[in-house]
């Protein structure tokens, strides 16, 4: 790693205070020192049982298995991927079981990434993105909160939901881009 890429002065992390703590999420203030010695607070929410989550991306015969599920802090459907909370198992579990639960599938899983964050300026949630090969179709079993539609897409299936006025998670918008964009690509060599 190239040394000449660190940090001459440093912020500083100070105390931690809970502000709010819900169910299932907590609302913290943290102060810290910037680099000029200025006291600064920042807020980021955070899970109360520190769950990391695992983000599916399931593929069959050149199609990607998404889902539209209802989201209730932005009160409409939201393109995703299946996903969800690790759960006292190890990551290829969690990744089957939510993928069963939420979309009926089964699958063999292909790779696991290493640990990510949703979004560092926000909360410390981790997630695990999950490479998987679909199997069949055993059946749904979705929990009585979850209103969720499967869906296959294809190259000309991305194009006309990118046209819609449906919104798309930006992992999503991020790989369909570049694995249609790749096929494209390949098309034409």
């Amino acid at each position: 790693m190239d040394k000449s890429n660190t940090y001459k002065d440093q912020i500083i992390p100070l105390e931690d205070t809970l502000e709010y703590q819900g169910s299932f999420i907590s609302f913290h203030r943290r102060k810290f020192l910037t680099k000029s010695k200025a006291v600064r607070t920042y807020e980021y929410v955070e899970r109360n049982n520190h769950q990391a989550a695992v983000v599916i991306i399931g593929e069959k015969d050149e199609k990607i298995l998404l889902i539209k599920q209802y989201r209730v802090p932005v009160l409409c459907d939201v393109i995703e991927f299946p996903a969800g909370l690790i759960e006292n198992e190890d990551i290829s579990e969690a990744a089957k079981r939510e993928l069963l639960e939420e979309t009926g599938y089964r699958c063999d899983i292909k790779d696991i990434s290493k640990a990510t964050l949703t979004s560092a300026g926000l909360t410390t949630e981790m997630i695990y993105f999950v490479s998987a090969e679909i199997l069949d179709f055993a059946g749904e079993n979705r929990e009585d909160s979850e209103q969720i539609i499967t869906l296959w897409i294809n190259k000309d299936d991305w194009q006309e939901l990118k046209k819609s006025d449906i919104l798309i998670n930006g992992w999503v918008y991020t790989y369909c881009e570049a694995y249609f964009n790749k096929k494209v690509r390949e098309n034409r060599l």
